[in-house]
């Protein structure tokens, strides 16, 4: 999900129209990551040691389902950055 905030609303109602994302380091994208794999496969692993003799083992490797993903919630009062598309007019100001 991308947050994009088109409006400003300041304490006394005052409404300052922009254009701006909520940022994340993940391209601006709030949750959307790959889950954790539901399910591990055992393939077995060749070492060739010597020249004649060949030690396997079986190696866990994520197979195709994935779990579940989880709700990303964004409480209230929450301390995020905002990253401006375009300049900011601000003709009115708050005064308490």
């Amino acid at each position: 999900m991308k947050v994009f905030i088109n409006k400003l609303y300041l304490t006394d109602g005052f409404e300052v129209p922009i254009k701006a994302y909520i940022y994340t380091a993940n391209d601006n994208t709030i949750g959307g990551e790959l889950t954790a794999p539901e399910k591990y496969r055992r393939v077995p692993h060749f070492q060739r040691w010597t020249m004649f003799r060949a030690y396997g083992v079986l190696q866990c490797v994520p197979g195709e389902q994935r779990k579940m993903g989880e709700h990303v919630t964004i409480s209230s009062g929450a301390n995020l950055t905002m990253v401006l598309i375009q300049p900011i007019i601000m003709t009115h100001t708050v005064i308490n």
